[in-house]
């Protein structure tokens, strides 16, 4: 009678009727324990028949060994011919590094030097464990890896695996920041990035969670001193991609007149509604409608109070009046007509951000030919405007029943 190979071990073997022929995975733990979802080494299914079925809960890769560590800085810097920083104010860097150390090349610019550099960071939590609160630990630990402001972070998407590892799905979340020339912190002439420092502080903020006394009381405490950061469990990284760094073009300038505007009320009270929230507001706008966030403006906030389900119960949410600039008349109205403005495109792009959905729509999109002030965004607050008057219902309800 043939039979499997136990959890933990694994065998190319088929046909076999002992279990002489099942290899143990390096490090091998056989089992999870009852509402864990890691492991100390690594954990195979029972009846699996390659070493790449072996896996654990700090990579990607097959048969890590206990206490190892993705050397993922010796990866990011492994084309050493790669050309990494650029002459200051007058250059930007392009591209993405590859293993031959080719790919990436400094090119002239004027001006701001736009550069969007992209990240791919793969997680190990499922999109519904990325929750907002973990969104903003994540934009602070790269605001704190890359020396830029968290208004230059935003997330381009979230995708969740189909398959599991060892006990959960995972994600691969691409961040985007936007650089700028400059003389100090990350700039689109030298970006700076370093896995082992994002790693860092997503533990000092913990965005990953830690097993460390789990460790010290199977293993001791001297091994946890040596090896406890390495033992992580849900927001672990488990691999990351060569940065890409992307010249920004088709910025409009502050003197178009050509834009669309768009008027929507979020459930944020106004003080809420701060600098960090109106960036990723301003980023989900413009992945929506592909467009350079350096185009979408927001021209002014206002508080509202709105009623709920019940005729009671009132609400207060912040009303946004926004302009996308575009290069003309046409391209305007082209935007109108595509739908990228629609409320469940930009719903979908404002989650992306951590953000709640749109929770009515003032006014859509309209192609408008008007003049914008990028300097400064108009706040204000307004109570009870968007309440009609208790009179006026109970009056326009007599008189239909009178009538």
């Amino acid at each position: 009678m043939c039979t499997d190979c136990p959890a933990g071990t694994w065998s190319s073997v088929t046909g076999a009727t002992a279990l002489t022929t099942c290899k143990l995975c390096l490090d091998s733990s056989n089992s999870i324990g009852t509402g864990e979802t890691y492991v100390m080494g690594n954990y195979a299914l029972a009846g699996s028949t390659s070493k790449d079925a072996c896996m654990n809960t700090k990579s990607t890769c097959p048969n890590v060994p206990m206490g190892g560590e993705m050397l993922l800085d010796q990866y990011l810097t492994c084309g050493a011919d790669c050309v990494r920083s650029c002459t200051a104010q007058s250059q930007m860097l392009t591209g993405t590094c590859t293993d031959a150390g080719s790919g990436t090349a400094c090119i002239a610019c004027t001006g701001s030097c736009r550069m969007d550099m992209s990240v791919s960071i793969t997680l190990y939590m499922t999109n519904a464990e990325f929750t907002p609160a973990k969104n903003d630990l994540l934009f602070s630990a790269l605001n704190l890896t890359m020396s830029v402001p968290t208004s230059a972070i935003s997330i381009v998407s979230v995708t969740e695996s189909s398959t599991m590892l060892v006990a959960s799905k995972y994600i691969t979340v691409v961040a985007k920041i936007s650089l700028k020339s400059g003389t100090s912190g990350g700039t689109s002439a030298t970006p700076i990035w370093s896995y082992s420092a994002l790693k860092t502080k997503l533990l000092d903020l913990e965005f990953t969670s830690k097993v460390t006394s789990v460790v010290g009381d199977r293993f001791g405490e001297h091994f946890t001193d040596r090896f406890g950061e390495h033992f992580t469990d849900k927001g672990t990284v488990l691999d990351m991609a060569q940065p890409i760094y992307t010249e920004v073009l088709g910025i409009i300038g502050s003197n178009s007149t050509s834009v669309v505007t768009m008027v929507v009320q979020m459930s944020y009270a106004l003080s809420e509604f701060d600098e960090a929230k109106q960036s990723k507001f301003k980023t989900a706008v413009a992945n929506a409608v592909v467009t350079p966030v350096d185009n979408v403006v927001i021209n002014s906030m206002i508080e509202v109070t709105t009623r709920r389900v019940s005729r009671k119960l009132l609400a207060t949410a912040v009303e946004i009046d926004f302009s996308v600039r575009v290069a003309d008349k046409a391209a305007a109205s082209a935007l109108v007509s595509s739908g990228s403005l629609d409320k469940d495109k930009l719903d979908a792009e404002l989650v992306n951000q951590g953000l709640t959905a749109i929770s009515k729509v003032v006014s859509a999109a309209k192609a408008s030919d008007s003049s914008i002030d990028n300097n400064s965004t108009a706040v204000f607050s307004t109570a009870h405007r968007a309440v009609p008057s208790i009179f006026a219902g109970v009056f326009a309800m007599c008189f239909a029943i009178v009538f």
